[in-house]
């Protein structure tokens, strides 16, 4: 079997033996856990290995048990690659049009553009993955992430206007859609598929990036400097701190403006409906008609039939 290592440990058995604990991608895409019983110098997560193996069950789940193990330098990477099913010029065309929904000369539209303006930002957005795990772990993936959320925001940033007499700021929620999770541009390594942390990112995460980015982006230019731009702007950057919700998940603050709510929902939305949808498109469990086992929720999932009506499917969600 060849396949590209996505996670690797070291661990040792009751007996005090070594071995190695893996979860791997195999060519067609399939993501299962691996052991072999000792250990290879040199393996690591990021690697393509080829080895001898048997199939094996854990916990109602298949595992890989690999007799013997090498690394495969002739293999390509390409081989294992996930990429977003959505073409990456058609969803960039579409977050274009959602930066341009914001209001001209504000501060939200000013911040977004400089984003558009730095080309290694342009490059990393088009590629990286919205997570190394659970969802939208793939080329692209960030994109989509945002694109979807961006949707939702929109409709429901109205909704509450409209149904509650409400200003909730459509600007704000654009932004924070867009903004929340720019530093996984530079906090995965996305130069192989394995997605593995960065050095950047071992030490400062998106959380912490993106409001620096925002702080640094407007005190270096003299207009939005200026004081009366200041709560705006501590906005922007609350709304980006705030998406993870609590303090346990790793947020330094919990949300307080309408904007920051409404964020941190849509993102903890789209994540965990990804989630699900990727687990029912996959294998079936151990309980006939439900996904595998979600080791993120504990909990399986309802493998639908796909959609009949072809009106739906074919429509263009960008």
């Amino acid at each position: 079997m060849r396949a590209l290592i996505i996670e690797l440990a070291v661990l040792q058995t009751k007996a005090g033996k070594d071995y190695t604990n893996m979860k791997i991608r195999t060519a067609d895409k399939q993501e299962l856990p691996a052991k072999l019983w000792g250990v290879v110098d040199g393996l690591k997560a990021g690697v393509v290995i080829n080895g001898d193996h048997k199939m094996d069950a854990y916990n109602g789940n298949p595992q890989v048990i690999f007799n013997n193990l090498g690394m495969d330098e002739n293999q390509s990477m390409k081989d294992f690659e996930k990429c977003s099913e959505f073409e990456v010029n058609q969803m960039w065309s579409a977050l274009v049009d959602f930066i341009e929904c914001t209001s001209a000369g504000g501060l939200s539209r000013f911040v977004l553009e400089e984003m558009l303006n730095d080309d290694k930002m342009v490059e990393g957005l088009r590629r990286a993955p919205a997570a190394k795990g659970v969802h939208n772990a793939w080329f692209g993936g960030l994109l989509e992430h945002i694109i979807s959320m961006c949707n939702e925001g929109v409709n429901l940033a109205q909704h509450y206007n409209r149904k509650y007499n409400v200003n909730i700021s459509v600007d704000k929620v654009l932004f924070g859609c867009i903004f929340h999770d720019l530093g996984k541009i530079v906090e995965y390594n996305y130069k192989t598929a394995s997605f593995d942390l960065a050095p950047t990112g071992l030490m400062v995460n998106h959380i912490v990036l993106g409001p620096a980015w925002i702080y640094h982006t407007v005190k270096s230019h003299a207009e939005f400097s200026k004081s009366q731009y200041e709560d705006e702007m501590y906005q922007l950057m609350h709304v980006c701190a705030a998406h993870h919700g609590k303090t346990e998940w790793g947020s330094p603050v919990a949300p307080v403006t309408l904007e920051a709510i409404l964020v941190h929902h849509l993102d903890n939305l789209d994540a965990k409906m990804m989630h699900a949808i990727e687990l029912i498109r996959g294998k079936e469990g151990p309980i006939k008609g439900f996904s595998e086992k979600s080791w993120c929720e504990r909990v399986h999932y309802k493998q639908n039939k796909p959609i009949n009506d072809t009106s739906l499917a074919e429509e263009n969600p960008f």
